[in-house]
């Protein structure tokens, strides 16, 4: 195995294609290990303590990490960065010789004094591997549980799953009484833009501009999403990933007016539920739930798994009581180093 080091995005974008054909080759939920999100991440943001790790196999490239530093000291700290689930992309068939690979150079040829990895889902087939890694070379190692991620595996169909799971009866009879208020009002569409045939960038771009001050509207006390460094970055990654087939724009029409709107994502079985926005003037209405509503019973339909991402807010408790544990987990160099750290830690308090 080799490990190759990349500090640049311009040497970086010359593995895109090993990147999508390690991508197909590795179970998981792989959405922040995507070459696009990496990509745009690194185009907009300081790059400056970010390492890329690549390892190849033959002519194959079997695994993927972005790391940043987050100190400058003798042992520095390294993290794993890749947005809710910040793993490392791997290889099916060679995943556990390849994260010892990975642990080795990081401790070795980085000097790192620790890694922090995730958020990871507590599910992640490279757990019990880092967990693994940590015993037999006998290094401590600090795990704890931090916000909980909703989900729903679609099983039968949408109608059985409301009738049987649904712990509140009244969930899907709510929306629909919210839809047909809206049809006195006008005629009530659901649109998906998810072709990059059907759809040209300057479309895009214009559905975009729209959820984006419908999202600042709605959020109005927030800061969230509104630097102009973060928005061309969500517009680059949306593009990008339109290209590759793993964007949708789900939008929910009254007549020819948009008054909800999902930026969103379907990569392999799995429906991200990224960014929603829905427009204040059509508040009474419950737009943005009539559109998540259309989502959830479009993935039953189509099979796929819908995923909440983080944090447990009781709107999404209304459509599930499934929720997966996110981990963060750290592992130390050698026991004088944890033990350094968290005096250090008592000291700050």
């Amino acid at each position: 195995m080799e490990m190759i080091e990349i500090h640049d995005l311009e040497t970086f974008a010359s593995y895109e294609a090993d990147m999508d054909a390690l991508l197909k080759r590795s179970t998981g939920k792989n959405l922040y290990m995507t070459y696009e999100y990496v990509y745009t991440w690194l185009s907009y943001f300081d790059r400056d303590r970010f390492t890329i790790l690549l390892l190849k196999k033959g002519d194959f490239v079997v695994g993927f990490v972005l790391l940043v530093k987050k100190n400058f000291s003798r042992w520095p700290l390294f993290h794993t960065e890749g947005g809710d689930y910040a793993d490392f992309l791997m290889d099916d068939s060679c995943r556990e010789e390849a994260m010892r690979y990975f642990l080795d150079y990081i401790f070795s040829n980085l000097h790192s004094g620790r890694i922090e990895v995730g958020h990871l889902h507590s599910d992640s087939l490279n757990l019990p591997l880092i967990k693994e890694y940590a015993r037999i070379h006998k290094k401590p190692i600090e795990d704890s549980i931090t916000e909980d991620a909703p989900y729903i595996i679609p099983e039968g169909s949408f109608e059985e799953y409301a009738e049987q799971k649904l712990k509140r009866k009244s969930t899907v009879s709510d929306t629909l009484r919210c839809i047909r208020r809206l049809d006195e009002v006008g005629s009530v569409r659901y649109v998906k833009i998810a072709d990059a045939r059907a759809c040209s960038r300057d479309e895009l771009m214009r559905y975009l501009d729209l959820f984006f001050e419908m999202h600042q509207k709605q959020w109005a006390k927030s800061k969230f999403r509104k630097e102009k460094k973060e928005i061309e970055r969500y517009k680059e990654f949306a593009y990008r990933a339109l290209q590759k087939g793993y964007f949708e724009l789900a939008l929910l029409y009254l007549d020819e007016k948009i008054i909800a709107m999902h930026y969103g994502f379907k990569l392999n079985t799995c429906r991200y539920y990224f960014t929603p926005a829905y427009d204040i003037d059509y508040k009474h209405y419950s737009p943005g739930k009539i559109l998540l509503y259309r989502l959830i019973k479009n993935s039953f339909e189509e099979g796929v798994e819908f995923d909440f991402q983080k944090g447990k807010e009781p709107y999404k408790l209304e459509w599930t009581d499934q929720v997966q544990e996110r981990v963060v987990i750290h592992v130390y160099r050698n026991s004088i180093i944890q033990k350094f750290i968290a005096l250090r830690r008592r000291v700050a308090k």
